[in-house]
């Protein structure tokens, strides 16, 4: 991962900055396709675990069926439900089984709930509209007298999205951060890191790297400087 640091900094402040608000505080990464949208969002959740998130949660968003289904693998995980998967099994019906919705609404609630500072990240986004169905309901305070709870009244955790789509109105409490392609810096950044022999030397049989940075830096111009392409490309010179 090389470059994006503005970007990053710039999701920090608007997230972990507010902390504990009443409200749940979110923030989309929006771009065209393969300019690294989801490699940013990895990269924030790399740094920040741990540090700043006792639990990241990762959900595909393609439609309200894969967040559902994502949201119940993380019930899975975490232990939350141990009923089976499957709505049926060799063709006999699973009198056990619950559907990936109502799992969600418990997750959802937990969350909602919960003490831990926590990170849900919607990745590729299509339908702004649908993300309100997945948030965490309820706040902190809002239980029985004795509830083990954290700050009263006050969310524990952010919401982040990756999304082809200007998504600045799907909440009040948003931020949004447009990614365009790499700077020719960032390309020669890029490349450079990628075919580097570990040792930071390009190339190979005494071949001139002035030389092939002029290469690096047409073959980035002509990809348009996207990452996407960028790394297709590093990945086929490194065979």
């Amino acid at each position: 991962f090389v470059g994006r640091d503005e970007v990053i900094r710039g999701i920090y402040s608007s997230l972990t900055n507010s902390m504990g608000r009443k409200s749940l505080v979110q923030s989309a990464i929006v771009g065209i396709g393969g300019v690294g949208k989801s490699q940013i969002a990895i990269e924030y959740c790399h740094r920040c675990f741990n540090v700043d998130y006792d639990l990241i949660c990762w959900l595909r968003a393609e439609n309200p069926a894969s967040i559902a289904a994502s949201l119940r693998q993380l019930a899975f995980d975490l232990g939350i439900i141990e009923i089976e998967k499957f709505r049926s099994v060799d063709g006999v019906s699973n009198a056990n089984y619950v559907d990936d919705f109502t799992v969600a609404e418990e997750v959802k609630r937990r969350l909602g709930r919960c003490r831990c500072r926590w990170l849900l990240v919607f990745d590729n986004l299509e339908e702004p509209s649908i993300i309100q169905h997945f948030l965490p309901s309820g706040l902190l305070g809002a239980g029985a007298p004795g509830d083990q709870i954290g700050y009263e009244g006050k969310f524990t955790g952010h919401v982040l999205v990756t999304s082809r789509l200007d998504v600045t109105t799907w909440a009040e409490n948003g931020t949004c951060h447009r990614i365009e392609c790499f700077s020719p810096s960032e390309s020669e950044h890029f490349l450079v890191s990628a075919l580097n022999d570990g040792e930071g030397n390009l190339g190979g049989g005494g071949i001139d790297e002035a030389y092939i940075l002029q290469d690096l830096y047409i073959l980035a111009e002509k990809m348009g400087h996207l990452p996407l392409a960028l790394s297709m490309a590093a990945a086929y010179m490194q065979r």
